[in-house]
């Protein structure tokens, strides 16, 4: 399974040395998840901008539901959304982002 969603946005980069300022970029967000659905990733970038906008990562699935992830300090919202549709609880995920 995979699904790609464009959409345009405010962006910017975070760490522990700071944040850049806000960006309106056009963004592609990829999600994939196996066929077992026990692991799915994303990967999020700004069209024009990869190199400045660019995020991955890993999304761990136990009786499908959401249970972890890795590769940004926050999932957006839009991935929730994407397992969501694919039957995949994100219930307690949501609550614990908010």
């Amino acid at each position: 399974m995979k699904e790609q969603i464009e959409w345009t946005g405010k962006v910017r980069n975070e760490g522990s040395w700071g944040a850049t300022e806000w960006e309106e970029c056009d963004m592609i967000l990829t999600v994939g998840m196996r066929e077992d659905k026990t692991y799915g990733w994303f990967e999020t970038y700004a069209k024009g901008h990869s190199d400045k906008y660019y995020a991955e990562g890993g999304l761990w699935i136990t009786d499908n539901e959401l249970v972890d992830y890795d590769g940004v300090f926050s999932l957006d919202m839009r991935v929730l959304d994407v397992l969501d549709k694919w039957g995949i609880d994100t219930s307690d995920m949501r609550k614990s982002l908010s």
